[in-house]
């Protein structure tokens, strides 16, 4: 089954919320529809992990980068039995430890659903930065999210989404890709990710290149 753009985003939109009133269907032609029918499920631990390994991203980032995909956890502490990342914990628990033997704890976190009677699954990837330092707009805690949908009857990425941090321009998406695992290019400390779709995975073309 080819499954198309609208339906393929209209699932990541569900999954993004993690709850809500969609699932994707098969339409007429071939398409899938949306349906009110309930929120996608979890797949289960290990199919998920092994999905999760299967089409993780490879994530390229600018030399001079300071901010780095890290545990939010390790920066955690008690505040009235509630476990909180406070965000002067993080940015200089991450400059400490950065300081004593490079950037600590590299993770990705994963999430897979899937939808009833459909084969299409979704796998997100999120990382985190412990500080955005862009020009504009310095915070704390900074989420990324890379989606990787996968047609399982076909056993195949359908596509890939990113995201491009702008109002005037929806998520890069990359629908059919050649290559299973998304080369995600983040931004210098803004990490926003841009999906890299050249033959050189690691950084952008706007012309063709010769081979020399």
């Amino acid at each position: 089954m080819k499954i198309g753009r609208r339906g393929v985003l209209a699932g990541g939109a569900l999954a993004l919320g993690g709850a809500g009133a969609y699932a994707l269907t098969r339409g007429s032609g071939g398409e899938p529809s949306v349906q009110e029918e309930g929120a996608p499920t979890a797949v289960e631990d290990d199919r998920a992990a092994g999905l999760a390994a299967r089409f993780a991203p490879d994530l390229y980032f600018d030399a001079r980068e300071r901010w780095f995909p890290t545990d939010p956890l390790r920066y955690a502490s008690d505040r009235d039995g509630d476990l909180v990342v406070g965000g002067f914990d993080a940015l200089d628990g991450y400059t400490a430890d950065v300081r004593d033997g490079g950037p600590p704890a590299p993770t990705v976190y994963y999430r897979v659903v899937e939808y009833p009677d459909d084969p299409l699954v979704v796998v997100q990837y999120w990382v985190y930065s412990a500080f955005d330092q862009f020009t504009t707009n310095f915070h704390w805690h900074d989420w990324e999210l890379l989606q990787t949908f996968v047609d399982t009857d076909a056993d195949r990425a359908v596509c890939h989404a990113a995201s491009a941090h702008s109002r005037a321009v929806p998520n890069n998406e990359y629908l059919d890709p050649d290559a299973e695992r998304a080369a995600v290019l983040s931004e210098l400390g803004s990490h926003s990710s841009a999906l890299g779709l050249n033959a050189t995975r690691d950084r952008f073309e706007r012309l063709p290149l010769d081979d020399s």
